[in-house]
């Protein structure tokens, strides 16, 4: 007897038990582990800590997942961009965006998109995880969501792709001591 494929779980706010297979897809996107360049690819990681006091405090963070039965097989996380600046205080001095995207940064609420990871590049759960991040964005009463994706030394270009086919819209950039570079992309929120 063939047994049904297991069911694919609509977007969900991170539990407790979420963060070992949250770590498993993070880490097979991870820049020393992705030899096909050609998909979307993470560089920086998240620690499993952080997670856990994320799924602990919420109110300035937005962590959900993707499940195939019982496995992760992708998330999203996102800050309330203060957060994330109380975290990076040098961030702001280091964007090279207008005045206008500047001053609204300064002035409106607005969510950090850091990490959307999807395992094995399944169909669709990119998208869906994105669509989770921009409502729970606005839930939070943000204006807009701001990501960041890598230009040097390696262009993420499946996530830029991906990203401006979500609506998001190129608007500067950023450099880091480390010497990468990113664009710095955002999607306004308005209501749908």
């Amino acid at each position: 007897m063939i047994e049904p494929a297991p069911q694919i779980t609509p977007v969900m706010e991170a539990q407790p038990e979420d963060i070992n297979g949250i770590l498993e897809v993070q880490n097979g996107l991870l820049h020393t582990n992705n030899e096909e360049l050609d998909r979307g690819f993470l560089w920086y990681p998240v620690e499993a800590k952080e997670l856990g006091e994320i799924i602990a405090n919420p109110n300035n963070h937005f962590l959900a997942v993707a499940k195939e039965g019982d496995e992760v097989i992708g998330y999203t996380l996102a800050y309330d961009l203060k957060e994330w600046q109380r975290h990076k205080p040098e961030w702001f001095g280091l964007l090279d965006v207008s005045e206008e995207i500047k001053e609204r940064i300064k002035n409106e609420k607005v969510f950090y998109g850091r990490h959307i990871a999807v395992a094995n590049q399944r169909a669709g759960i990119g998208s869906n995880l994105n669509r989770a991040l921009q409502q729970a964005a606005r839930d939070h009463g943000c204006s807009m969501l701001l990501v960041e994706i890598m230009k040097k030394p390696i262009e993420n270009t499946a996530s830029i792709s991906h990203n401006l086919k979500q609506g998001y819209k190129e608007v500067g950039s950023i450099s880091y001591p480390d010497g990468t570079e990113w664009g710095v992309f955002v999607n306004e929120l308005n209501e749908v």
